[in-house]
């Protein structure tokens, strides 16, 4: 077996310092290549995922009994994939980090046009909960760029970035508004290398003429302790010492990290500086961003937001989990999974440890599914209660009049069959008059009379039974009224019902039919009832009554 990493977040690769290196690490090519390149960067215990298969978008891995198709989508950690698994002819689909607003929405919008089939469950991300209302989104990367723009145009001295090295959607975002507005990009050996390990020359490096390479004080010491001297002798075609930073601030953006506070005081550089705090929110309110705050407010550095979630909104969400049709949805990586069931269907709760039995999909899913869906609705729009119990009331004045209108002032014709819906129950003495579970005429009872109506049904009584007898208001027990009723009568003596030209007509009928027998004996379809008991028949009946 295997551990498979969906992208290069701690996140989601954190734990791995605590498993054997002997276990195999399915990830990322490109993902694999950041983590070697910059484990060298942080402490000694930090996870070095050990070697094993590379993800490639849609390119299956046979594992053990499994099958593992990974699909590469937009995320803010770089190579990031929702994977499929497959064994035992079921679909299991996990939907790893993923968002539809960054700099490779076409990748997740391929997903969803092209959705794999028959996906038994969809473990789906749900970080936003609780974070962003529904029906609202994200800013999209491009928005962002614009956003940096203005500032950037309108920054009076040095402007401070604060974003990850590893988002390289936001790397890009922050050089483009650089390029727009005539400024030099200037970024660390640290965020050099994770741009050189992307393996993808399109995005920017150290290289590139629109870029600065400096070194802080902190990094120097790294790099002579660890003599990484080939390392930056690499990157630094474009390097820069704080004397020529310091001459050159109002035309920079330096992408910051809290280890260049030092330098920057040291060089009077905090002076009509700009702070652009470009990540989640949440990481600046924390105690290890004490001393970070307190030096913004003690130096008068104006601080400015511009970020946008590395996660899917409510509504993008909503479309995934649609284009995928998952017989259920297992929340995952959210604080709020309790909060799924007011968005999703057939949502299934489990506990971290849990082992559960993952389900083909099948009819009784699916029923699962619908009725999910119609508790939802009526557990959101209420208004339908008082509504029937308004209904109700009218209707219980009209039932002993529409007993007596039914059972004494005239039969059923058989096989015209009578019906009543509630509207004309509650409001009108109007019968529906059907056939083979079709309307063929109307019957409006009166004081005096009863009278029969195909009007708006002639062209279909003549087209699918070929009944020519059109009716407008004719008494019940006139001779038209009889030549209709006689017509219908004379399909059903006719050899296999020839005259009838809808199959789904023949078949609602014989259900309607069979339910109506009260013997089970009688029955072609036995058991179509449940198996309750007499007291469930009683709670039902007295409901009924109430």
């Amino acid at each position: 077996m295997a551990i498979i990493i969906s992208h290069p977040h701690l996140d989601h690769f954190g734990l791995l310092a605590h498993v054997s290196s002997r276990v195999p690490v399915i990830m990322g090519v490109n993902a694999r290549r950041i983590l070697k390149q910059v484990t060298p960067f942080f402490r000694s215990n930090w996870p070095n995922p050990s070697s094993g298969l590379d993800l490639k978008s849609e390119i299956p891995i046979k594992l053990g009994p499994f099958k593992i198709t990974p699909f590469l989508i937009d995320h803010s950690g770089f190579d990031a994939y929702s994977i499929m698994i497959e064994a035992d002819n079921k679909r299991l689909f996990y939907s790893g980090d993923f968002r539809m607003h960054g700099r490779k929405a076409v990748l997740t919008e391929k997903l969803i046009d092209n959705p794999p089939e028959d996906i038994a469950v969809l473990l789906l991300e749900g970080s936003t909960f609780g974070r962003l209302e529904n029906h609202k989104s994200f800013p999209s990367e491009a928005d962002i760029e614009n956003k940096l723009v203005d500032v950037f145009k309108n920054a009076p001295g040095l402007t401070l970035v604060h974003a990850s090295s590893q988002n390289i959607d936001r790397i890009v975002s922050i050089f483009r508004a650089c390029k727009k507005t005539g400024k030099t990009l200037v970024i660390d050996l640290y965020t050099a290398v994770v741009l050189e390990a992307t393996g993808n020359k399109h995005i920017p490096q150290s290289d590139w003429p629109e870029i600065a390479l400096y070194i802080p004080q902190s990094q120097r010491i790294m790099i002579k302790n660890n003599k990484w001297f080939d390392l930056l002798k690499k990157h630094s075609q474009n390097r820069i010492f704080i004397e020529k930073l310091k001459g050159i601030s109002t035309r920079c953006v330096l992408l910051f990290r809290p280890l260049h506070i030092r330098d920057l005081v040291k060089a009077d550089l905090f002076k009509d500086a700009v702070y652009v705090y470009s990540q989640w929110e949440g990481y600046f309110e924390q105690d290890s961003y004490s001393f970070l705050r307190e030096w913004l407010t003690k130096y008068n550095i104006r601080k400015v937001s511009i970020h946008t979630s590395g996660h899917a909104g409510i509504d993008d969400l909503k479309r995934y989990a649609e284009a995928l049709k998952p017989s259920i949805i297992v929340p995952i990586h959210t604080f709020m999974p309790e909060k799924y069931k007011e968005i999703f269907n057939n949502v299934h709760l489990y506990a971290d440890g849990e082992y559960w039995e993952v389900k083909v999909n099948d009819f009784i899913s699916d029923c699962e599914n619908m009725i999910s869906t119609v508790q939802k609705l009526l557990m959101q729009n209420t208004e339908w209660i008082s509504r029937y119990a308004k209904y109700a009331e009218k209707i219980k004045v009209n039932l002993k009049k529409i007993k007596q209108s039914k059972e004494k002032r005239f039969h059923e014709w058989a096989p015209l069959y009578l019906y009543m819906n509630i509207l004309e129950a509650k409001s009108r003495m109007i019968f529906s008059l059907r056939y083979l579970g079709q309307d063929v005429a109307k019957l409006k009872v009166a004081a005096d009379k009863i009278t029969i109506s195909t009007k708006g049904f002639d062209v279909k009584n003549e087209a699918y039974f070929g009944c020519p007898v059109k009716l407008i208001d004719n008494e019940w027990q006139s001779e038209k009224a009889a030549s209709f009723r006689r017509h219908f009568s004379s399909l059903l003596k006719s050899a296999g019902n020839g005259a009838k030209k809808n199959e789904e007509h023949r078949i609602e009928s014989l259900l309607l039919t069979v339910f109506s027998k009260k013997r089970g004996i009688d029955k072609i379809l036995c058991n179509i009832l449940p198996h309750w008991n007499r007291q469930h028949y009683k709670a039902l009946h007295h409901g009924i009554k109430r």
